[in-house]
């Protein structure tokens, strides 16, 4: 079994670090289409849901997503 210590996770951290600004940074978003994939929202279990209604749930789910995986990686 591998042995890591504190030192070697520290270098590794510094050769990987990003943030999320660096992955979305000039990219711009479409507000009339989903910008979650549908497999991952769940949009489209509320059936009383219009299109446009579930286009902005999808808009809320993924804003949660990007701060859930913002505060997991930085």
């Amino acid at each position: 079994m591998a042995q890591y210590t504190y030192a070697d996770c520290l270098q590794s951290s510094y050769r990987v670090n990003w943030k999320i600004s660096d992955v979305v940074s000039g990219h711009r978003f479409d507000p009339s289409r989903r910008w979650l994939p549908a497999r991952l929202s769940g949009a489209d279990a509320i059936g009383s849901l219009g299109r446009e209604e579930r286009t902005k749930l999808s808009h809320v789910e993924m804003g949660a997503y990007a701060h859930l995986f913002g505060y997991v990686e930085e």
